[in-house]
């Protein structure tokens, strides 16, 4: 539709050119944990003790051009990207231990 105005969605209203390939392959969450054996722990009188790290949002892999290829949306925006922010990469590190 040609209009009189420069803006790029031509007059707010959506349009096949700016259609990019938005597959992806995300690694969300990875965790790695040890538990300690029984024999070690009774010996100083702890029931378990588990030691884990765990990662969120490692890594996303694409040739998408935008911030985030995991768009949102409701019904109106579905499948348009509306400038997500990417999703931040977390580290944790943990003991789950019982008396």
């Amino acid at each position: 539709m040609a209009t009189n105005t420069s803006n790029f969605s031509t007059n707010t209203q959506v349009n096949s050119y700016y259609m990019e390939k938005g597959s992806y392959l995300r690694m969300k969450s990875l965790e790695i944990g040890y538990t300690i054996p029984e024999s070690v722990m009774s010996k100083i009188k702890l029931s378990s003790l588990r030691v884990y790290v765990q990662a969120l949002n490692l890594f996303t892999a694409t040739k998408y051009s935008g911030l985030d290829p995991e768009l949102g949306g409701d019904d109106r925006a579905f499948g348009s990207d509306t400038g997500n922010y990417p999703l931040v990469k977390t580290y944790v590190f943990g003991l789950n231990l019982n008396f």
